[in-house]
């Protein structure tokens, strides 16, 4: 069976090979050079099919040395050197197939593919005339000889192909569509414009090449043509997107909003115009209609008209949810949130909007809850352990707080502002359940990450105050956090209690003074601090004074206050 194939091949592909079915002439091949061209004829198809190229074009060689008037022979070795990317030598042997045997369609295919690729643009034309004579009524080589006349920069000759082919076809859209793009990009518009005329008269239902005639007329800065095109196109279908769009711009840039908009609603209540494109325009007004009432609510009824068009997609509440969250209005942006989320769980941007509401709104549970559920789709993500570890803070899961926070650290790359935040969290953590070594530490490495963290350098020092640990490294970094963000009484506080547990009283009141006068007047604690300065520098009076305004204020003061104004005695 293999071998009949083969031979059935033979039979076919032999045709090419002119000599060697010409018995009465003088030049066909004698009995031995036709039984030897026969094997290795043969043998080289049966390497090809098996895919030893080598060997094939080898065998074909042999034939070609026997009878170089094989036109097939050259053909084979042709495609087989094209499949080897050996296109400079495949084109030589494709060129010899053609000249051998031009009426051969497949021959001239090939050789038109290679001349094609190779930019010989004369040689290739060449070749579709020939399979335009072969096959005059198949109107693809009429296309592909355009095709090559265009990257040739022959407009006109492609043009004439054009009109050839559409003799035969009569008028199509694809052949009047061709031509209209030509005379546009040559600048022939009356001839563009004819050609689009002519196709309408023939199909005039179809709207989409009266836009393209209306955008043509745009261009050209013909506007009343072309307004007249889109509302033509209009009143085939009412629907149609396209013109609705266009038209809306127009009244845009006239300064008639209401008519934009009404032309607009129209688009947007069109599920057969792309959903992307709606989500793109309602970008372009996400700003500019952020402080503009009127405009913001126009807006808000594309976004209706939007959720009616596509309500099963997830886009659709994801943009309706950003509009809501800009304006502040966290309660319905928490609502269109969920809602694309619940239609497409695996979109990260959608998870973190909602959870960054949770926090905003204080609702902990929901943003710890929310927070496990995203990291079972995003597991990778530090950000959602930042939430969670924040949202079991709140809760008091201190343990689940430390676990989330350090799973969470761990999975930060190339983000040293963020590493430093965890890990200041984290020894705010530590130092509220006393472990004081993980709390320094984790305090140690925030720095390490973001040195010049005013916030971190004040609170570690603070917590090392309260201690009476290392505050030489305390007032270093108090002293620091100070000079970076001056008059900030809470730093000024934290640097005057240090200074007071050095027993320096008289430079602590000053810094403590400096605090109340710089927005700590009404602090609990820095009153309080105070009065224990002033009680240390020998002043009773003055501390009584202070810590019974802790006592009214009542914010920070420490659970000593009442003791200390009846014993009238500083208590530690």
């Amino acid at each position: 069976m293999h071998f009949r194939l083969l031979f059935i091949a033979f039979i076919v592909v032999f045709a090419g090979c002119k000599n060697t079915q010409m018995a009465g002439d003088k030049k066909a091949l004698k009995e031995n050079d036709a039984l030897e061209f026969t094997h290795y004829f043969i043998n080289a198809n049966r390497d090809k099919i098996i895919g030893r190229y080598g060997d094939a074009i080898a065998g074909f060689d042999k034939c070609i040395k026997i009878d170089n008037s094989c036109a097939t022979c050259y053909y084979e070795i042709a495609v087989m050197l094209d499949a080897q990317h050996q296109n400079k030598e495949a084109l030589s042997y494709a060129k010899k197939a053609v000249e051998l045997d031009d009426q051969n369609k497949w021959f001239l295919i090939f050789y038109a593919d290679l001349t094609h690729s190779a930019r010989l643009f004369d040689d290739c034309t060449d070749s579709y005339q020939k399979l335009i004579k072969l096959q005059p009524s198949y109107l693809e080589y009429y296309f592909e000889l355009a095709q090559v006349y265009l990257e040739a920069g022959k407009f006109e000759k492609a043009i004439e192909i054009y009109d050839k082919a559409e003799a035969r076809s009569g008028i199509t859209e694809e052949v009047s569509v061709q031509k209209y793009k030509i005379y546009a990009k040559i600048n022939q518009s009356d001839n563009a414009i004819r050609e689009m005329e002519k196709l309408i008269a023939a199909q005039p239902k179809n709207t989409k090449i009266i836009l393209m005639l209306a955008d043509y007329f745009q261009l050209l800065g013909r506007e009343q043509e072309s307004i007249a095109k889109y509302e033509e196109a209009i009143k085939i279908n009412p629907n149609e997107p396209g013109a609705h769009l266009s038209l809306s711009e127009y009244y845009f840039k006239k300064g008639d909003k209401d008519k934009a908009f009404q032309h607009l609603n129209m688009t947007f209540e069109n599920p057969a115009m792309n959903i992307d494109s709606k989500v793109q325009i309602l970008m372009n007004y996400y700003k500019i209609s952020k402080n503009d009432s009127a405009l913001t609510k126009k807006v808000f009824g594309l976004l209706e008209a939007l959720q009616r068009a596509h309500p099963e997609n997830a886009k659709t509440y994801a943009i309706y949810g950003d509009f809501y969250y800009r304006d502040n209005i966290y309660g319905k942006a928490l609502d269109k949130f969920r809602k694309s989320r619940d239609l497409e769980p695996d979109k990260y941007l959608v998870w973190r909007n909602i959870l960054a509401i949770d926090l905003e709104m204080k609702d902990y549970q929901k943003l710890f809850d929310e927070a496990n559920e995203a990291l079972e789709y995003f597991p990778s993500q530090s950000e959602l352990f930042w939430y969670k570890g924040i949202a079991a803070i709140q809760l008091k899961k201190n343990t689940e707080a430390i676990e989330a926070l350090s799973d969470g650290v761990n999975l930060v790359a190339d983000n040293p502002l963020l590493k430093a935040q965890f890990y200041s969290t984290l020894g705010d953590l530590y130092n509220d359940t006393k472990d004081y070594l993980s709390s320094d530490a984790n305090f140690e490495l925030s720095l390490k990450y973001d040195p010049n963290n005013v916030y971190v350098l004040n609170n570690y020092a603070y917590y090392l105050s309260l201690r009476k640990d290392k505050l030489k490294q305390a007032g270093d970094m108090s002293e620091r956090s100070n000079k970076l963000s001056p008059d900030n009484s809470s730093f000024e506080d934290t640097y005057g209690w240090i200074l007071f547990q050095e027993e320096k009283y008289a430079d602590a009141l000053q810094w403590l003074m400096k605090a109340a006068k710089h927005g700590g007047a009404d602090s609990g604690t820095i009153l309080e601090h105070i009065g224990d300065a002033f009680f240390m520098s020998g002043d009773k009076a003055q501390a009584l004074i202070f810590w019974n305004k802790a006592k009214a204020a009542g914010n920070g003061v420490s659970n000593m206050i009442d003791r200390k104004i009846s014993q009238q005695k500083y208590l530690e």
